[in-house]
């Protein structure tokens, strides 16, 4: 992080800005950049009075949410044929694809919002949203909505405890952690239910086949 800020530091608050945009732009790609970081280290230097909290917020929803939708779109365009390209193979592994839609099918919409906040697998849940054909209004709706938490979250809380900065980032990834945990216990609530309801459905079936009085093996003479 001190790399990030010692670059934001020596910049004004025009460079700062549009610095802030690409970098998130490119983590939003895929590349492996550390949006965490860039929007802790906006903060930052919001709180040395460089720039604006504010303005910093909406240029960041601006540079997540662009280059999240890029990543939908590159996934609606080219799919599973992504693959075939050298550079995208290497950002878009199978196994993650894989993993991103089984996690989608399963859960949709509570997934989408919980994506946001796991880093590792943001860009391909994202593509696999295009690739599969997720209205891109649901995409975005959903995204924006944690966007509108995360980033928000990770600006302030640098900018009102920027003179420890050191413990916000230790308690930003403590809440990051605590967050994943939740969806994951979430998420297995959801997964047990549901086939806990698909097992009792199915042996409700079962029992109502068995006692139909118009079923012809259970005709007296």
């Amino acid at each position: 992080m001190d790399y990030f800020i010692s670059i934001f530091s020596a910049a004004p608050a025009l460079e700062v800005y549009i610095l802030m945009f690409l970098l998130l732009l490119a983590c939003g790609m895929g590349l492996p950049l550390p949006e965490d970081i860039t929007l802790i280290s906006a903060g930052y230097i919001a709180y040395l009075g460089t720039i604006d909290p504010l303005i910093a917020t909406v240029i960041g929803l601006f540079g997540v949410l662009i280059g999240d939708s890029f990543i939908y779109f590159l996934g609606y365009k080219f799919g599973m044929r992504i693959f075939t390209v050298p550079v995208l193979r290497r950002l878009f592994t199978q196994r993650r694809i894989k993993k991103a839609q089984n996690l989608l099918a399963r859960h949709d919409n509570k997934f989408l919002f919980v994506t946001r906040f796991l880093a590792g697998l943001r860009a391909p849940i994202f593509f696999t949203c295009g690739s599969l054909g997720v209205p891109f209004r649901k995409f975005l709706f959903w995204d924006g909505l944690a966007a509108m938490v995360s980033v928000p979250l990770l600006i302030f809380a640098a900018f009102w405890g920027g003179s420890y900065i050191d413990g916000v980032v230790k308690m930003v990834k403590k809440v990051e952690y605590g967050i994943l945990i939740v969806a994951m216990l979430l998420i297995s609530f959801f997964v047990i239910r549901y086939y806990y309801y698909k097992k009792k459905n199915g042996n409700s079936g079962n029992v109502d086949k068995i006692a139909d009085p118009n079923d012809k093996c259970c005709e007296t003479n």
